[in-house]
């Protein structure tokens, strides 16, 4: 299609999809997705290996952000697995995790979101874990698990729904035992 992979040197099959290339630039146009890394292996139609990767959806050469990762594997099934991956924003590491998955499509998926922390004087310590439902193309939900620690637990969700430019709409609702 419009994919388009360049590197320094490497071999590829035709006949079975699978290769490798060296000092890798990969550009995934169906998911907007910029992978540079030392080494790519296509293991198949549309699945790669990478080693030393960076990979976003911003173009390159100045990315807003991207994650950049020891390894790194991208499946048909619009996911990415990463290993020993940093976060940047620019060019500044933000959040580093031994392993990740990424949504690497264009449609949203059902999963849990990042964790939030706090502290302060008057919730005590605070971690917000939310859950996101993509229920159809125009409707989706995030759930709540809020734990404060000098106030109890605080329950919420948010509804989201787009079924035409003038007929969009947010439900929010959260619910909390003060303790």
């Amino acid at each position: 299609g419009m994919d388009v992979l360049k590197g320094n040197e490497g071999e590829l099959d035709l006949n079975t999809f699978t290769g490798s290339v060296e000092n890798a630039d990969l550009f995934l146009q169906r998911n907007n997705i910029h992978l540079l890394a030392k080494q790519i292996w296509k293991t198949g139609p549309e699945e790669y290996k990478a080693k030393q990767a960076t990979i976003s959806t911003c173009p390159l050469p100045k990315q807003a952000w991207n994650f950049k990762c020891q390894d790194l594997k991208l499946t048909i099934g619009g996911l990415a697995f990463a290993k020993n991956s940093f976060f940047n924003i620019r060019d500044i590491p933000v959040l580093y995790s031994p392993w990740v998955v990424l949504p690497i499509n264009k449609y949203r998926k059902t999963g849990v979101l990042l964790p939030d922390f706090s502290i302060s004087k008057r919730n005590g310590a605070e971690i917000n874990i939310p859950f996101f439902w993509a229920i159809n193309d125009s409707m989706d939900a995030t759930f709540y698990q809020h734990f404060m620690g000098k106030r109890g637990w605080m329950e919420g969700i948010e509804f989201r729904h787009i079924f035409s430019p003038k007929d969009k709409g947010i439900l929010r609702y959260n619910f909390l035992v003060d303790t």
